[in-house]
């Protein structure tokens, strides 16, 4: 998703400003949001090279059932 003003980084709370591997960009994280609006499933990383094991997050996609709670 483009985010050229880096207002969703701010909004979610990953924007980073200025870090020893990182200037003005955004933590890598992933946001699972179902169609309500309701965050499933959210991971962030610590640092610009860590990153999320991708089977934990199939898991939530696999379990939901596409229906709106």
């Amino acid at each position: 998703m483009a985010d050229p003003d880096r207002q969703m980084t701010r909004d979610y709370g990953v924007y980073v400003r200025f870090r020893y591997d990182s200037w003005n960009t955004a933590r890598p994280s992933v946001f699972l949001i179902d169609p309500a609006g309701m965050v499933r499933k959210l991971w962030v990383g610590s640092h610009q090279l860590d990153w999320p094991v991708t089977a934990d997050f199939w898991e939530v996609i696999d379990r939901h059932d596409g229906k709106i709670d």
